[in-house]
């Protein structure tokens, strides 16, 4: 290797001026290109990853402050914006609510209709006799009846609830009682039972006392 290292310097001095100039300014150029090659354009790739990295990420930042700022701009401008996301919420519920007790007054006998529907069902039956049928005093419901949550101190009173209550004695045969309450109960609109009195007359004619009534806002008392 030293010989052929030898050899190669002694033809590189037998070279012109001009010559070992163009000799090694090519050596150079080689050297420089393999440089490039292992050394200087992966490291430009690398630093290039890494500057398009840092670009991203820089421009993401900017991008989360500037949505931050937004949203600062936005709550300082709109401070009240929870207050008005949960009365939004509270209307929705009070929507909801009020649609089931819609629901609800469908299924309930209006208190109006009650006395007729209470004679129109006595009529099926011709054995049974109607001895009186009159109103009762209009009941307030007391609130711990329901299931209704404690209302705050500063809210508005709720409407109060009124049983509207009739009494009706009739006078027959048991079958005939027991049939009758059969079709009330099997009414589309629903009718609550209060108290229930029998007393035995004469076997097998008896005499039986109901009290029914119904749900109202009003405390007017039921016509007849």
């Amino acid at each position: 290797m030293r010989e052929r290292l030898k050899k190669q310097l002694a033809r590189f001095d037998a070279f012109s001026r001009r010559e070992r100039i163009v000799v090694s300014v090519a050596v150079w150029l080689v050297v420089l290109f393999v440089m490039d090659t292992l050394a200087i354009a992966p490291a430009q790739r690398q630093s290039g990853a890494m500057a398009k990295a840092i670009t991203d990420k820089q421009s993401e930042l900017a991008k989360g402050e500037g949505e931050v700022a937004a949203l600062r701009q936005k709550r300082s401008q709109d401070p009240e914006a929870e207050a008005r996301a949960r009365i939004a919420e509270l209307e929705r519920r009070i929507a909801e609510v009020d649609g089931q007790l819609k629901s609800a007054k469908t299924q309930i006998v209006p208190p109006e209709k009650m006395a007729g529907l209470l004679e129109q069902m006595l009529r099926r039956n011709k054995r049974l006799e109607l001895v009186s049928l009159r109103s009762t005093a209009p009941e307030a419901m007391d609130r711990t009846e329901g299931a209704a949550a404690p209302q705050r101190p500063d809210a508005a009173p709720a409407e109060a609830l009124y049983r509207q209550g009739m009494e009706l004695t009739l006078s027959g045969s048991y079958a005939d009682m027991l049939d009758y309450v059969a079709q009330i109960e099997q009414l589309p609109w629903k009718i609550f039972w209060g108290r229930m009195e029998m007393k035995v007359e004469a076997y097998p004619r008896a005499k039986l006392t109901l009290n029914v009534y119904t749900l109202s806002l009003d405390k007017t008392w039921l016509s007849i």
